[in-house]
């Protein structure tokens, strides 16, 4: 996992935007993909605005028993994109904030 993520960095493949989400939209259906796409925080910070497209799978893994998730990567996945989201918006919030008089 290590190294394709350094690859994936090196390459700027988080970049692509159309190639990234569907790295994002495989992570839930295969844990390898899930836990190179969390495996940085550059990977973490590109994958976490996507995840608001696949509303229906992030509610279906929390609502999932956590042994069915088969090791937990999947609600891990879901856990980092959607605390990285928040500390984005948090972000955003406050250089809002910020400019106003």
């Amino acid at each position: 996992v290590e190294s394709i993520s350094k690859k994936i960095l090196r390459n700027r493949w988080q970049e692509d935007e159309s190639l990234w989400r569907e790295m994002v939209r495989i992570a839930f259906e295969r844990p390898l993909i899930a836990l190179i796409c969390v495996h940085t925080v550059e990977l973490v910070r590109a994958s976490a605005p996507i995840i608001l497209e696949h509303a229906d799978q992030v509610a279906a893994v929390w609502e999932a028993p956590q042994q069915a998730d088969g090791g937990g990567v999947r609600r891990m996945l879901v856990a980092r994109l959607l605390s990285r989201l928040s500390v984005m918006i948090r972000g955003q919030d406050m250089q809002s904030a910020a400019r106003k008089p």
